[in-house]
């Protein structure tokens, strides 16, 4: 079987989950319902109430973001990602049929390949439509019964943060599948998230010096924004400054090092 046929064997599996129809049914409905709240509270009459403004999709003043709606549904999608790219994963574990697509596909490296390729896919397209959808009825709402005035340069940031979301909501997916790979289980790939973000971002950042700006958090927050990140040092290290760049390389490492474990454990280990 050819990688291509491959790719779209794994792809049509994946799409055919029910956990993915429903996960998009659930964001779709959340981001329309979010609007149209928003839509019926504007009154159309000023900045200062609850005008309807489409500014309030992403706008970043002095070097610092005020408006944050974009980002803020973007965030949810990071965590849709990785649970889509976890039963992704484990969900051919809990069933026991991780190993059939083995008996036309033999060369463990290409079948995990073009299943996490699939998942990059699925969750890409996930992303880009969910966003389509908050843009285009905020921007209708806005038009309808807000403001529809924005800065210079506004769709163009609005472009690149959804890049930035776009490449995030990948990476999630994709530490996702590592971990899930390594541990067999999508429950396993969940506590090592949980467990990461409890035991590593929220107390030993507090307790050692110097690893708070090497933490994944704060270099995701300094990507996505766009501008240096400004946080207090655990330990009593003072102010650090994490650059978008740093976030960059953050985010490519934690990629790559996920990945390359759980293709690796699932080219030698026993999938049964």
């Amino acid at each position: 079987m050819s990688f291509g046929a491959l790719f779209v064997s794994e792809l049509s599996r994946l799409r055919a989950r029910r956990a993915v129809r429903i996960a998009l049914l659930i964001a779709v409905g959340l981001t329309l319902t979010v609007v149209v709240i928003m839509a019926i509270r504007s009154t159309g009459t000023g900045p200062t109430d609850h005008t309807m403004r489409l500014r309030a999709l992403w706008t970043v003043a002095d070097g610092r973001s005020q408006d944050t709606a974009l980002l803020s549904v973007a965030v949810y999608l990071f965590v849709v990602a990785a649970g889509l790219a976890a039963t992704a994963i484990g969900g051919d574990y809990r069933a026991g049929t991780v190993g059939t697509p083995l008996t036309w596909e033999p060369r463990r490296v290409r079948l995990v390949s073009a299943r996490l390729l699939a998942i990059v896919a699925v969750t890409g397209a996930f992303y880009l439509v969910v966003t389509g959808v908050l843009v285009g009825s905020w921007w209708l709402g806005a038009a309808t019964r807000g403001s529809t005035a924005v800065p210079a340069g506004f769709w163009t940031d609005v472009v690149l943060l959804s890049a930035r979301c776009l490449a995030t909501t990948i990476g999630f997916a994709l530490v996702t599948a590592g971990v899930v790979l390594l541990t067999r289980s999508t429950v396993g790939g969940i506590i090592v998230w949980v467990g990461y973000l409890v035991a590593i971002e929220g107390v030993l950042a507090n307790q050692v010096r110097g690893l708070r700006a090497h933490l994944l958090i704060v270099n995701l927050a300094a990507f996505l924004e766009g501008v240096p990140e400004r946080v207090t040092d655990g330990g009593g290290g003072g102010t650090v400054v994490v650059h978008p760049s740093d976030g960059l390389v953050t985010l490519v490492a934690v990629v790559v090092v996920a990945v390359a474990l759980g293709v690796a454990a699932f080219a030698r280990r026993d999938v049964t």
